[in-house]
């Protein structure tokens, strides 16, 4: 893993082969459960397992005195039955005698509650103290490990910001002073950047500067907040980034990732230390008829960081905690969760976990081996995929996935401004996300891409309602339509600088020549039955969602007007000539259903077309592609029989049967299908 590209979200893992295997957690056992364990996951096909994420009071069970032997058994036991390691920075649960001598490390919430240990995340990434402990128990494993064959890669503590991402904490304080000072230089710059004329906020010096506490007693200046949200993101990157360096100065072999994604982290910027990403993914927290969309989704957003990734916990059983507990994936589902990963980019899946745990506050997260440890169905179904990722495994890797629709997605200032001041709107990662699943279900070839990366590659590009478009975004943008592309903004964009302050030109702002056109008011649109607005375009109506600009023309074809109320007459969507593309203004939110009304018209102009002519309800298609051929995965999320049509000649990975143009599919079934590029 020595080459490291520039993450993008075309960039391969360069994995020498596809990952399959559990987390493991033999801390919660003893040799009665151990004995069957290799022979087990051998069976099963297994490569791989995660260890120790939670185990540092195992491994260091007093200050300074490290015991790894435990592990060392099990990874060697595990190495005899041909299963290798990833091992994890164990920081998520620091021990007792840790936070028992340095009650200062504990997290703080908005109310001034500090943390206890009885749970996990309860340490705080700015404390100094933490980030010693953090940096020495990362170097005794680095160094312990570093000349293990059996250990191939790790995973960074656990799941950043799962539970909640603030802190109130005295060393947060200090940190974000700092972090100020480093960012701003002069008090009275910083001043000017947050406005604080208003309310008479002005700071004489970085150490008078408080955190943004919510509510105390009112609400808070939104530059403040999104530096807030911007340091909490630094601070989490520098902490991993430490772990990170220690591990490669120990064996620059080893891959290392991470497990997201969260609130308040800017994953394009944490990626950049990382080998490549890894995502958690459960979809039974979704409903049956969300749950496709929705999963695709968060692999499609886990992708845009920085290309393909590894799921290091995929569920495999109900799950709940507290006062939830999911509904069983069905038979056959846990598999089809492993496919729709594997079609949206994913090299390598783990389900969570390999068996489940019989105490704490996760014993009813169920793993592919019950309480009893008796293998089951999931275990015969983990059994199935394990033989089937074997021989389709050399196919998949280094196939990538390509977009040619992409929605620009980002979980930094676009999403963080919006934080600071919502306004209760739709943010831009669920206008995004209502966006993507409206093309999804189309069946077209949709992505999520970072407006820093390569967008050239997309027939269209959406950009959902963001409220901070810089000069710079804005000038790409505008060279891509320039080039030939078709670029689709949405209502309320543009409307912000870099410090979260309304800008003083008229919204869309940087985008308004691209645009050609200038937004005279703004509506938000809270009782949209005592105001009705829509407007019709090919014959498709498309409601307001939320919200609704009332559009000046400047330099721009009228496409469709609103058709009700205030605004008859007024221009709905325009359209700009630019170079070889064209510009849309859609002069509201779209919700997934005015998206579907939208994608007919816009697909003609842009040329784009579903991936097959038509999809029976609950069927997927995706595409990966490699240098000389594609696999398609066709996916059935319903558990009744479908018959796929339009499929192009090639070879089922999974029967070995040669496909000629259809496949029938039972109750969540698969294909996957490998067609030399020159026969599509």
């Amino acid at each position: 893993m020595t080459e490291r590209q520039k993450p993008n979200h075309l960039r391969p893992t360069n994995l020498s082969r596809f990952l399959f295997g559990a987390p493991y957690y033999p801390e919660h056992w003893g040799e009665e459960e151990w004995r069957d364990d290799p022979d087990r996951m051998a069976q099963a096909h297994f490569n791989v397992v995660r260890i120790g994420e939670f185990a540092w009071d195992r491994m260091e069970p007093q200050e300074g005195q490290y015991d790894f032997s435990f592990f060392d058994e099990h990874i060697k036991r595990l190495a005899a039955a041909g299963i290798k390691t990833i091992l994890c920075t164990p920081t998520a649960t620091p021990p007792r005698w840790l936070t028992h001598r340095h009650p200062e490390v504990l997290r703080v919430d908005a109310n001034g509650r500090r943390m206890e240990h009885g749970s996990r995340q309860h340490a705080c990434h700015s404390s100094e103290v933490f980030r010693s402990y953090s940096r020495r128990i990362t170097q005794a494993m680095a160094q312990h490990y570093q000349d293990n064959p059996n250990v191939i890669g790790w995973q960074t503590d656990n799941e950043f910001f799962c539970h909640f991402s603030e802190c109130y904490c005295d060393s947060c304080r200090d940190a974000f002073q700092k972090w100020l000072e480093n960012k701003y230089g002069d008090i009275a710059e910083l001043n000017k950047c947050w406005g604080t004329a208003f309310w008479s906020l002005t700071f004489d010096s970085f150490d008078q500067v408080s955190l943004p506490y919510p509510q105390r007693p009112t609400y808070s200046n939104p530059a403040h907040l999104l530096d807030y949200h911007r340091f909490l993101s630094d601070a989490v990157i520098e902490f991993q980034k430490e772990q990170v360096e220690l591990l490669r100065q120990a064996n620059d072999q080893w891959f290392i990732t991470h497990n997201g994604f969260f609130r308040n982290i800017d994953y394009r910027k944490f990626v950049q230390d990382l080998d490549f990403f890894g995502v958690d993914i459960y979809p039974m927290f979704h409903r049956e008829q969300e749950r496709p969309a929705a999963t695709a989704f968060k692999l499609d957003a886990t992708r845009s960081f920085g290309g393909n990734f590894i799921i290091p916990e995929l569920q495999s059983g109900p799950g709940g905690q507290g006062d939830y507990l999911h509904s069983p994936p069905l038979p056959g589902q846990m598999r089809l969760f492993a496919y729709q990963a594997i079609a949206r980019g994913c090299d390598g899946i783990l389900h969570f976990r390999w068996r489940t745990c019989r105490f704490g506050a996760e014993e009813y997260w169920v793993g592919i081996l019950d309480h009893d440890n008796q293998p089951r169905r999931r275990y015969r179904e983990a059994i199935q995929e394990g033989e089937e990722f074997e021989r389709i495994g050399s196919d998949v890797l280094g196939t990538v996935v390509r977009p040619n629709v992409g929605v620009l997605y980002d979980t930094g200032d676009p999403e963080m401004a919006h934080q600071a001041l919502s306004h209760g709107l739709s943010s831009p990662s669920t206008n995004a996300k209502s966006i993507h699943g409206a093309w999804y279900k189309a069946g077209y070839n949709v992505g999520l891409i970072h407006p820093e990366d390569d967008i050239s590659t997309c027939a269209i590009v959406i950009l959902p309602s963001w409220p901070i478009v810089t000069a710079a975004l804005a000038e790409r943008l505008t060279s891509y339509v320039e080039q030939g592309g078709t670029l689709v903004i949405t209502g309320r964009s543009g409307i912000k600088d870099e410090n979260n302050n309304v800008l003083a030109v008229t919204p869309p702002g940087f985008l308004a020549e691209l645009c050609g056109v200038k937004v005279e008011e703004g509506f938000r649109i809270n009782e949209p039955e005592l105001y009705p607005n829509h407007f019709t375009l090919a014959g498709e109506v498309v409601h307001q969602s939320e919200w609704l600009d009332r559009l000046e023309v400047t330099d721009a074809t009228v496409v469709s007007v609103w058709t009700e109320g205030y605004h008859v007459g007024v221009p709905a969507v325009t359209s700009r000539q630019a170079g070889r593309g064209r510009c849309f203004y859609v002069s509201t939110f779209l919700d997934e259903a005015g998206m579907q009304a939208l994608i007919p018209y816009l697909s003609e102009t842009a040329g784009v077309s579903p991936l097959l002519k038509s999809l029976p309800e609950g069927v997927e298609v995706s595409v990966r592609e490699g240098e000389n051929y594609q696999i398609w995965f066709i996916l059935n999320h319903r558990n009744v029989p479908a018959m796929v049509s339009d499929i192009p000649a090639g070879t089922d990975l999974l029967s070995g049967a040669e496909i000629s143009s259809s496949v029938d599919l039972g109750g969540y079934g698969v294909a996957v299908v490998k067609v030399k590029k020159s026969q599509r």
